[in-house]
């Protein structure tokens, strides 16, 4: 298996999730288990499939990975904004904005590139 902890988009999706857990419980009740859940959710199927990418040894199937990374990481932006209009916190984009320049950066970087930075 390879190694994927020395990758600093992991660290930032990483840190990212961390933050999901230590804010989530402050939520009102109404937000913390729907909202709260759905960015918990996201930020661990970003993980998921960068470990997936990490392993995968197939450029086109790597890239369809990363192309995916990107989609779900637009999904977790939609939830955030969602939870901005509901006051839940301003600064989350903040938090999430230089994981997602890491993640469509590697999605720029298609077919034999790839696999440099993995």
């Amino acid at each position: 298996m390879a190694q994927y902890s020395h990758l600093s988009i992991y660290n930032k999706a990483f840190a990212v999730l961390r933050e999901f857990y230590e804010r989530t419980p402050r939520f009102a009740k109404q937000y913390k288990y729907i909202l709260g859940g759905e960015l918990i959710k996201y930020a661990v199927e970003i993980i998921k499939i960068i470990i997936k990418a990490n392993n995968e040894r197939d450029v086109e199937r790597r890239k369809a990975m990363l192309e995916n990374l990107c989609l779900t990481t637009e999904m977790l932006i939609t939830q955030l904004c969602e939870a901005k209009e509901e006051g839940l916190g301003d600064n989350y984009y903040d938090i999430v904005k230089p994981y997602k320049c890491s993640a469509c950066d590697f999605v720029a970087l298609s077919g034999k590139r790839v696999k440099r930075y993995f």
